[in-house]
């Protein structure tokens, strides 16, 4: 296995087998979801035995979720048929490409960021698009006819929020040039919901992706949500078939997403432990060519001794996450516990390393 092959987190088998450390003595901060993980509530046992039924009740709790302390004229319209329940955000990632072809068969251009979840870039370049890269929001002026920008809002890995008046600028450039803004808020929980680009869901140009893996802690429950015009929603409700989201997946999803007390202790929990966590990290990158970025949810460290770094955590059972082009390192949260032991494993590597 090289370095190279690893494009996620959370992918505990593959550094087992390389640094020949069982399982079970991990501590995996490889990825941006919740060490807190919503109780699961007991599952009624028609949900396992019938195939999933349409469920309208989880549509209008997402919308509730989703749009909770967002207040404007705009979201005057936005309701349950704004939301299609998916297999996880990944799921819509793969068919997106598809749908947006058979849309805009002219399209041929696609902005993705350079630093970000590379399922978008690989889905649109599998699909025949023409990527390209940016740091920078795209000049909206100078974006090509038909065109696609994937947003990613807060990005992962760098945390850099993008304001709603940018985005509202560049939409407003797509709709005039045929094109289609794409907006993956998996980590909008834990920003203010004023940021969402939801105040914009009623125009055409648009889609959002919504994820219940991070904020939740229920990753591997594959649920998540398309938040889109009407047309959208249709169009990817056909595409994806039927059934995509199991029984289960929906009741959890249903009573996790009506659960406003559990959503306030979560929130501050995260706080809590994300401020810990950037104490930490800030004891030990310091250095002016160390930067400290992120979400609630994780936070990365851009160093120039990132693999190296990396190496010696696994080496003592810590697994993170190298960044793709290994400048820096991505932390996800801990619980206590994990902090405890990742403050012990930082404090031998500044012994023992001079790099801190």
């Amino acid at each position: 296995m090289t370095y190279s092959t690893v494009e996620h987190g959370g992918q505990l088998n593959k550094v087992t087998d390389r640094f020949n450390i069982p399982v079970q003595k991990w501590l995996d901060l490889s990825t941006g979801i919740a060490p807190f993980t919503y109780p699961i509530p007991t599952i009624p046992l028609t949900y396992w035995q019938q195939l999933p039924q349409p469920c309208a009740a989880l549509g209008q709790a997402a919308a509730h979720y989703y749009t909770q302390g967002l207040v404007t004229q705009n979201l005057t319209k936005v309701c349950a048929k704004n939301f299609l329940a998916s297999h996880g955000s990944q799921h819509v990632i793969q068919h997106l490409p598809i749908l947006w072809r058979q849309h805009n068969p002219h399209s041929q251009s696609v902005f993705v960021p350079a630093s970000g979840y590379t399922e978008h870039k690989k889905s649109w370049a599998a699909a025949g698009f023409n990527i390209t890269h940016y740091t920078q929001l795209p000049n909206p002026s100078k974006l090509p006819m038909n065109s696609v920008v994937v947003l990613i809002n807060p990005n992962n890995p760098t945390g850099q929020l993008t304001a709603l008046e940018h985005i509202h600028t560049l939409l407003a450039a797509l709709e005039k040039k045929q094109g289609l803004l794409v907006v993956d808020e998996a980590f909008m929980d834990t920003v203010h919901p004023s940021q969402s680009a939801l105040t914009l869901i009623n125009s055409p140009a648009v889609i959002i992706l919504k994820s219940m893996g991070k904020f939740f802690g229920l990753a591997g429950m594959r649920l998540g949500f398309v938040a889109a015009h009407h047309y959208w929603v249709n169009k990817l409700h056909s595409l994806l078939g039927p059934w995509p989201v199991n029984g289960p997946a929906q009741y959890v999803g249903l009573v996790a997403l009506k659960d406003q007390h559990w959503q306030a202790q979560q929130y501050q929990k995260l706080h809590q432990q994300a401020t810990q966590l950037e104490h930490l990290l800030s004891r030990y990158f310091n250095e002016s060519h160390n930067t400290i970025t992120g979400t609630l949810l994780f936070k990365s460290v851009s160093t120039p001794y990132a693999t190296h770094l990396f190496e010696q955590l696994c080496l003592q059972g810590i697994y993170v996450r190298l960044l793709d082009d290994k400048s820096g390192l991505r932390f996800g949260l801990p619980n206590d516990k994990g902090l405890v032991r990742f403050s012990h494993a930082l404090e031998h590597l500044r012994i023992n390393d001079c790099l801190f």
